[in-house]
């Protein structure tokens, strides 16, 4: 008789676990976590700058007259 493989539910960010579910396939367990990879990627000079656009207020944008 076959046994149905067990699927394990990915841990890590909500976004890539509700992706994993949607896709309804087997994704390999991070190696690494999510705020471990970023840090590898933006340097601290880019965390200041990234930090700041993101909670400074967006620009206005004037709306013209049609």
């Amino acid at each position: 008789m076959l046994q149905a493989l067990q699927r394990t539910a990915p841990s890590g960010p909500a976004l890539i676990r509700l992706l994993a579910r949607f896709a309804d396939s087997d994704v390999p367990e991070p190696r690494q976590s999510l705020s471990d990879r970023l840090s590898q990627w933006l340097g601290w000079t880019d965390a200041i700058a990234l930090s700041s656009a993101l909670t400074g207020a967006p620009p206005s944008v004037p709306v013209a007259p049609r």
